[in-house]
């Protein structure tokens, strides 16, 4: 990485200014060279520290010169009371089918924003049970296949809201039902990786009678014995009624992000964007990806900021991209999307090593 390069208008000259590596310290007989050449290193890392500085304080300012000249609230009912997030602009935010359930008025609203031309919703976690169905009915609507979560279901004293291993089914009355398909803990990158089945009920959303019986314990068995033909048989049959009516989703969660803060191991958090990266890639047919911590802005920003900034340097053959510009773009989208100075500096700490590595790569192939 020798030579200077220019990231988001930010000068860098090796990953040991971003903090991805470490000077490697000599005896104490080092010569005067390795001491120069470590000062160098030093003030190159403060350098491109008060750069973004900077940056941050810049972006800032112009949010919030923004936000004052936009509406932002959307009205909500009383299922959105109990927790406090930033709320979607009315623009472009995901609005739900108008489906008709009793007692409940407006069933369009959910908190959640479609980012970077539609290739990402950003959302809030669910808080309760209406806003877990309203989740899975936007699974649904959209044609998910990935949904990744980037905080632990249990932080603020909430719950998952997916069925577990015992449960293996959830139902939200009669409107849609979750399924637990796969559920299994990758140690190597923090990442609990499940499967799902979410399933509608037709006679809320396609008009006339479902074609099979929405209370059937068949449908929500796990454990299918393909040895038996009738079982086959009548698995097939049911998928073939299912297909307009379910969807299956991907649901990754990384399990080592706290609130306000950045990933502890950044060499995981890597493997983890790249194992993203590698799901988006194989359903890029289907829907957005869904992303969201707690409240949907600060962990679930950097996230996005990073994926889009490495899909988009992907896409123009590894030349660097203005991030400055993109987290600008997306925060007029979602107001406060990367909530800390920390949080922003993270962002490039991971686009440089995915530049780095590119060009790594490139010139062993030379």
């Amino acid at each position: 990485s020798e030579g200077p390069h220019m990231l988001g208008g930010v000068q860098i000259v090796s990953q040991s200014s971003l903090g991805i590596t470490r000077v490697k310290r000599k005896d104490r007989h080092r010569g005067a060279r390795a001491q120069q050449l470590e000062n160098q290193q030093f003030l190159t890392w403060l350098s491109v520290e008060m750069s973004l500085e900077r940056e941050w304080q810049k972006i800032q300012e112009e949010t919030y010169r923004s936000m004052l000249k936009r509406e932002q609230r959307f009205g909500l009912g009383e299922k959105q009371s109990d927790v406090i997030t930033v709320q979607p602009y009315n623009e472009n935010r995901v609005e739900l089918e108008n489906i008709s359930i009793e007692s409940e008025e407006d069933l369009t609203f959910i908190n959640a924003s479609f980012v970077d031309d539609k290739n990402y919703i950003a959302a809030a976690m669910p808080h309760n049970l209406a806003s877990e169905r309203d989740f899975w009915r936007m699974i649904y609507e959209q044609d998910v296949p990935t949904v990744v979560m980037l905080n632990k279901p249990t932080e603020r004293k909430k719950i998952p809201y997916w069925p577990n291993k015992q449960e293996k089914i959830r139902a939200y009355s009669d409107v849609i039902k979750v399924i637990l398909l796969e559920e299994e803990y990758d140690q190597n990158i923090y990442c609990w990786v499940r499967k799902f089945q979410v399933i509608v009920n037709k006679k809320y959303y396609k008009q006339g009678e479902p074609d099979w019986n929405f209370d059937d314990e068949f449908l929500v068995s796990c454990d299918y014995n393909f040895n038996e033909k009738e079982t086959e048989r009548k698995l097939n049959d049911t998928e073939e009624a299912l297909k307009d009516c379910s969807v299956t989703v991907t649901h990754l969660q990384y399990d080592d992000w706290d609130d306000m803060r950045i990933p502890d191991e950044k060499e995981v958090f890597y493997q983890f964007m790249y194992m993203t990266s590698k799901q988006q890639e194989e359903t890029e047919h289907r829907g957005p990806m869904v992303v969201h911590c707690f409240g949907g802005v600060g962990r679930t920003g950097t996230f996005l900021v990073i994926h889009s900034t490495i899909q988009k340097m992907t896409r123009l053959g590894g030349k660097a991209i203005n991030v400055l510009d993109i987290l600008g773009m997306m925060r007029e989208e979602r107001s406060s999307l990367v909530q800390t100075a920390e949080q922003y500096k993270f962002c490039y700490r991971m686009i440089w090593q995915f530049y780095e590595d590119r060009r790594f790569f490139r010139a062993a192939l030379v």
